[in-house]
């Protein structure tokens, strides 16, 4: 009786350390997409892009919350909390942009905009908005 249990607790384990390291691989990816993608478009703008550590730096901070919260959608099926996530991370990206890159604030919402749009683009393939709007009524 006690073998079995155990075997529980193991595959219960094994599946949470798997569902977590690839939740962890993931966000990183992520966040390096996300800040290759700033950085190419800050490239554009009047003085340059800069540093890249300095648009890591902006990227990491802006998307921490994102990251500590999206756990959230796994557990209550209430999508909309994505589209304020990305509210969220918008904002930090915004501040984030006016000052590690001293950029003026309409480039910097120019990129975060482009940015925002392309993510919430991405939302809206993988969970489609009939989904998003039918939990939000």
């Amino acid at each position: 009786m006690s073998i079995a249990n155990n075997n529980w607790f193991l595959g219960a384990l094994l599946l949470f350390a798997t569902n977590f390291i690839s939740f962890i691989t993931g966000g990183i990816f992520l966040i390096l997409i996300i800040s290759l993608i700033i950085h190419f478009l800050l490239l554009f703008t009047k003085n340059g892009a800069g540093n890249y550590e300095d648009t890591i730096k902006g990227v990491i901070y802006s998307a921490s919350p994102v990251i500590l919260f999206i756990w959230l959608t796994s557990f209550i099926e209430v999508y909309y909390i994505i589209s304020l996530l990305l509210v969220w991370f918008a904002v930090l990206t915004c501040i984030c942009l006016s000052i590690l890159k001293d950029k003026n604030n309409v480039e910097s919402v120019l990129v975060t905009l482009f940015v925002s749009v392309v993510l919430f683009g991405i939302i809206y393939y993988n969970y489609g908005m009939s989904r998003c709007l039918s939990c939000m009524a």
